[in-house]
């Protein structure tokens, strides 16, 4: 609990007595003596155990939802979490095999990488170390199986063993400061049992404890490294299932702790020396020559508060663990990352006092500069400008063991070229067993650029940390009332920079009220607009930046559309921002590029950016009324997802308004009205509109016809779909003739499993049909069908329209000869590839059916030799 967990004394006792009332109740009531394989329960214990598990978890999740004064202990899903967590204070559990107690005790440990108990979680261990016989059965753990049991036999003190333990974890250390508490167990444990071997394994845990006691004692003397504390009167009678005697235990212990309080006091002293002994050591090695130097541009933030968890992986991942030296923050503008940054980085001051601290903007190469010749000057690095660039004599110097200690944060590393490109900042980091560096960015692919893999994503707060936040920068007398401040926290989706500026607007009109401020920001998308576009001063901010929500999200959205590889993202958020930007299905997404580029825009952050603040969407849409071409584009796509989920009429409305606007505003040959005329033609045709279809098509396949050559794809397109308009007009020879042109060409160019040839094929075999030119179109459907049948899926819509076609029109097309034969027997269809000479079909598509047999005097259609499985598939 104390290590692992990281439960604080009190929780701890909490926790037990939780434990003990669950756990240790009877099996039963009988007078013979308790069984080896215990007295009470297991099952019981291990469920109390993982009750307390779910209660504390340290999963991130969880401890995100306690700070915000939501339990866990029924909606936490990692009772099985796992002991083994290099993140924590190095605990060790003792357990003993049960098959040879003599032996020494297994170590289960939280840290190592020893593979044979890797994966025991945390309720695991706690049941083999509290398997005490008599009281638990035994419990079996890790890959071989092993069957434990408490490691009270022979180890009931096993101060002995840690030590040794140690001093292989701190290899070289000489001295350690080694407390230990007892249990407050008597000479003898009286336990009525008939069983001897228990009686002795149990009289052997009694007196080892205090043999080990006294053998420590006399080996470390008089050292001040080996401390004892155990409550030695008053407990000899109790046992581990005397969870309720817990106020006789604490009388007993406050009673030993008044009679050793100098012997505590003197410890706690030992140990705070032991401390500060620490401190002076590393101020030794640091060296007086070498002072600590720290350039923050800002003071501490007075009302930062939250971000807990945040600040704890910081530490434990650049101080404790010390398992990477770069670390990146992304997260989306407005989240806080500067702030975070900020604390950590007196938090380093305070509690590292080894470390310099360096703080360096990267919102252009500039500040950049700018910073590292101040960071030069203060560590007193010569530097002559006409003669060398202090970039690289700062680098030089921070990646020399003369630097010492430092950390380096690099905030606002957003600007693609700015890190990367010709004159990129990049190269100037330095590089230094010695240093740490912290980068925040909005975006992860930056952080996996500069960081790889080591980062941590800062997302909107929790409620209760957004409540604070706001209390805390709200004057006392704004109006607000609870339920109130609860709604606008929600409207604002907890972005840290909207509550801000909603606080310094509260706090410039104090005649406002929380509750005003809510109805403005529910108001027109005018008023929103207003109102998240208002700037306000904040100290901990760099001058001359935004700090308007609205402005903040406007850069993010520039520097993903001015970025190449994020083009794509740009125009998604452009089309998400005229609907409603919540569970937004990927099917509704036009199509921008291959599927891999769809993939990379639709990343985590372009899913945050849609979830995070729908009060920015709607700003963006306002943003877009002064500019025409991405709105239209815009209203275009979202035309086009209508088109592709057949809301036909929908795509129509908006397609008619975008070509309008296009006619007043672009040439005739301009790419994106001819690609708008072109999509209306489309959608008119699948309404049924087939003559305005052709109307436009006419016009668009003229101009494509005068700009474009006769192999470009987009010619070839509008002159395909115009033939397919004048198919459903009926004018079969004006379709033949252009698609035989379409077909001639695109047999030149594509491979014959090409999408465009196929489609382009089948339509010529269809307008062949309608002209009765019956060989022409058989011809090609049935190489249609084959190429389809080898690359295409059976339930594919493409290949089942090609088999139906030339199944149920081409084939039931070649009528030989019509006769009554009264004197046939009935054939049904069968399956397989039994040949036919007589079709059972009376309609055409119709599936046969039980009545579909031959019978006398039944029309028969005589029809070449036909395999029955096309039918089957067909109907199928």
């Amino acid at each position: 609990m104390l290590g692992r967990l990281r439960m604080t004394i009190d929780e701890c006792i909490r926790a037990y007595e939780n434990v003990g009332r669950a756990a240790f109740t009877p099996k039963r009531t009988s007078w013979l003596p308790a069984a080896p394989e215990g007295a009470f329960s297991a099952t019981a214990l291990e469920a109390a155990i993982k009750q307390v598990v779910r209660e504390n978890c340290t999963d991130p999740g969880c401890v995100a939802k306690r700070s915000n004064a939501q339990p866990t202990g029924k909606s936490c899903l990692h009772e099985n979490l796992r002991f083994r967590d290099g993140t924590c204070t190095k605990t060790v559990v003792l357990a003993t095999t049960k098959a040879n107690v003599d032996t020494r005790p297994t170590l289960f440990t939280t840290y190592g990488s020893s593979t044979s108990y890797q994966d025991c979680s945390i309720w695991q261990v706690a049941r083999a170390t509290s398997a005490a016989t008599t009281f638990f059965k035994s419990i079996e753990l890790g890959r071989d199986k092993i069957e434990f049991i408490d490691a009270g036999f022979g180890y009931n003190n096993p101060c002995e063993i840690l030590i040794e333990e140690a001093q292989k974890q701190y290899h070289g250390r000489s001295e350690f400061l080694v407390l230990s508490i007892g249990t407050g167990l008597g000479n003898v444990v009286d336990i009525k049992d008939s069983r001897r071997s228990i009686l002795r394994a149990l009289r052997k845990m009694a007196s080892t404890s205090k043999a080990v006691a006294a053998r420590l004692k006399d080996r470390y003397g008089d050292s001040d490294q080996y401390h004892r504390f155990n409550v030695d009167r008053g407990l000899e009678d109790t046992t581990i299932s005397d969870w309720e005697k817990t106020s006789k235990i604490s009388a007993h212990t406050h009673n030993y702790l008044q009679e050793n309080e100098n012997q505590v006091e003197e410890f706690v002293k030992k140990l705070l020396r032991g401390a500060e002994g620490q401190r002076q050591v590393i101020a030794d090695l640091v060296g007086t020559h070498n002072e600590r130097v720290y350039l923050i541009p800002f003071l501490p933030n007075a009302k930062f508060t939250g971000r807990k968890q945040t600040l704890h992986d910081l530490e434990q991942r650049l101080f404790v663990r010390q398992d990477c030296q770069k670390l990146a923050i992304f997260g989306l503008g407005g989240m806080g990352k500067t702030q975070v940054a900020l604390q950590f980085a007196y938090w380093v001051k305070q509690h590292q006092p080894q470390y310099s601290v360096f703080w360096v903007p990267a919102l252009s190469e500039e500040s950049f500069t700018q910073a590292y010749k101040e960071i030069a000057k203060q560590v007193g690095i010569p530097i002559d400008i006409d003669k060398e660039d202090p970039r690289l004599s700062l680098q030089r110097h921070l990646s020399s063991k003369d630097a010492g200690r430092w950390l380096l944060i690099m905030d606002n590393a957003d600007d693609q070229d700015v890190l990367f490109g010709e004159t990129g900042i990049r190269k100037y980091l330095p590089q230094s067993e010695m240093g740490l560096t912290i980068f925040t960015t909005r975006f992860k692919e930056i952080g996996l650029s500069l960081a790889e893999t080591d980062l941590i994503e800062l997302q909107e707060m929790g409620p209760r940390e957004a409540e604070e936040f706001l209390e805390a920068s709200l004057l006392p007398e704004v109006l607000r009332d609870e339920a109130t401040t609860t709604e606008l926290l929600i409207e604002l989706s907890y972005l840290p920079l909207a509550i801000a500026q909603a606080a310094a607007y509260l706090n410039r009109n104090q005649s406002s009220s929380v509750r005003r401020y809510l109805e403005l920001l529910r108001g027109t998308e005018n008023d929103i607009v207003s109102l998240l576009s208002r700037e306000f001063q904040a100290n901990t901010r760099y001058p001359g930046s935004s700090n308007a929500v609205a402005t903040t999200w406007l850069v993010s959205f520039e520097q993903i559309k001015n970025s190449k590889d994020h083009a794509a993202a740009a125009d998604l958020l452009s089309f998400i921002s005229f609907i409603e930007p919540k569970a937004i299905p990927r099917s509704i997404f036009p199509q921008l590029g291959s599927e891999e580029e769809m993939e990379f825009a639709i990343d985590r952050r372009f899913k945050d950016a849609v979830e995070c603040f729908e009060e920015v969407v709607m700003w963006k849409r306002a943003y877009l009324l002064d500019e025409d071409h991405a709105r239209l584009a815009s209203e275009h796509n979202l035309a086009s997802a209508y088109l592709g989920a057949r809301r036909i009429h929908d795509a129509i409305g908006i397609f008619e308004h975008v070509v309008e606007v296009h006619r007043k505003m672009l040439d005739e040959e301009d790419d994106d009205r001819l690609t708008s005329e072109h999509n209306l033609a489309w959608a008119y045709l699948g309404a049924r509109q087939i003559y305005d279809a052709i109307g436009i098509f006419e016009h668009v396949v003229e101009v494509h016809r005068k700009m474009l050559n006769e192999e470009d794809d987009d010619r070839l397109t509008s002159e395909h779909n115009l033939a397919c308009a004048y198919l459903e007009a009926r004018q079969i020879y004006d379709a033949i003739g252009i698609l035989e042109y379409v077909v001639e060409v695109r047999r030149k160019m594509l491979n014959e499993e090409d999408h465009a040839r196929l489609a382009s094929e089948h339509n010529l075999a269809r307008a062949y049909l309608e002209a009765r030119q019956i060989h022409d179109a058989i011809r090609i459907l049935e190489h249609v069908v084959e190429v389809r049948r080898k690359t295409l899926d059976e339930e594919d819509y493409a290949r089942l329209a090609s088999e139906h076609t030339l199944t149920l029109e081409g084939y039931s097309s070649y009528i030989c000869s019509v006769a009554f034969l009264p004197d046939l027997k009935p054939v049904a269809s069968g399956s397989g590839d039994r040949m036919l000479t007589k079709v059972e079909i009376i309609s055409l598509g119709s599936a046969p059916t039980e009545m579909d047999y031959f019978a006398p005097q039944e029309l028969v259609l005589v029809t070449p030799r036909i395999s029955t499985s096309v039918f089957n598939h067909v109907w199928l």
